[in-house]
């Protein structure tokens, strides 16, 4: 006989909770996003921020032909722009802003493939200097940024010449210009731990300008500097050596541009995204006062952007 009294009861829905070590790994993993995303936003603001003190815009003079294709914020994606790059010894035995340009090169920015490309133009190159203020005519080509710069001591008007010259003489159209102090170079080296470089052959230079470290206050000090060929690893000061010595090199200029380039090369393997990162910091101090460039911030910024993304793909970027 059935008891219309009896209550059913429905089995009873226990609630599962995650394992432990799940949840554990899932809170760890949103700390690490959080971080992640907070570095990520300060890094971006710092950099913003500190790159300011490297921008120096130079107007075109009345001497230059007017370039419409200048790269702008707002036009520079998907096209292809030149930047002349000069790298002077900021050591002593000039005065800033009349230096010699130890270091000319082009470097072609394609940023619809996402490429970069170097041209070294050797210091020795005998050219002619447009005439621009009572100064000019046939001169190596590291003369021309210090012609410009000593007639009104103008950096500016250095930067000018200079650009001048690479366009007159070599039909370039140079869209934006850096400039860096080789006492900064140096000291990103050594940021980043030093440079292992395979010295293809011996070193020996008997009048090396000796103006650095303890004799940095005397312009005019030479010693003899001697490299041994072989793989070596190089602090910022013999890297700089490396790139600086002229003398006794067995095919003249051209292999110092060589082994500039070689440095840059080495420079760039060292440059990944976990080093960057990881200095940041200490690297904008080590360039402060030792690069200038009319690039804006929102473009040596985007330039940043794509040189990582070079580097996340193993692209090849000289």
């Amino acid at each position: 006989m059935d008891n219309d009294n009896t209550i059913k009861l429905s089995p009873l829905k226990v609630k599962k909770r995650w394992p432990l070590f799940l949840r554990i790994l899932i809170i760890v993993f949103l700390l690490i996003v959080m971080a992640v995303g907070y570095s990520l936003a300060y890094g971006y603001y710092y950099v913003q921020s500190s790159v300011s003190s490297f921008i120096r815009p130079v107007s075109r003079g009345p001497e230059e032909p007017v370039n419409d294709v200048i790269p702008s914020d707002s036009n520079v994606t998907g096209q292809s722009w030149n930047i002349l790059l000069l790298g002077s010894d900021n050591d002593g035995k000039y005065s800033f802003p009349a230096l010699l340009t130890q270091v000319m090169m082009v470097v072609h920015v394609d940023t619809a493939n996402n490429t970069v490309t170097m041209v070294s133009i050797p210091r020795d190159s005998w050219v002619n200097v447009p005439e621009v203020g009572g100064v000019g005519g046939m001169h190596k080509i590291d003369q021309a940024f210090i012609l410009g710069a000593s007639q009104h001591n103008s950096f500016n008007d250095g930067v000018r010449l200079a650009r001048l010259t690479i366009e007159k003489d070599y039909g370039i159209t140079i869209d934006r210009y850096a400039w860096v102090g080789l006492d900064g170079f140096a000291q990103v080296i050594d940021t980043l731990g030093g440079l292992d470089i395979d010295v293809i052959h011996p070193v020996v230079d008997d009048v090396y300008p000796d103006d650095t470290g303890k004799n940095a206050h005397d312009p005019f000090a030479y010693k003899r500097l001697y490299i041994a060929p072989g793989p070596q690893h190089m602090n910022g000061q013999e890297a700089l050596e490396y790139v600086r010595s002229r003398h006794a090199d067995l095919v003249g200029d051209i292999g110092r541009t060589q082994r500039q380039q070689q440095v840059l090369e080495a420079l760039k393997q060292k440059l990944n995204v976990g080093s960057i990162l990881a200095n940041l910091s200490q690297l904008i101090n080590d360039l402060k006062g030792s690069v200038y460039t009319d690039l804006s911030g929102a473009r040596i910024m985007g330039i940043m952007a794509m040189f990582m993304i070079l580097l996340l793909v193993h692209s090849s970027l000289w």
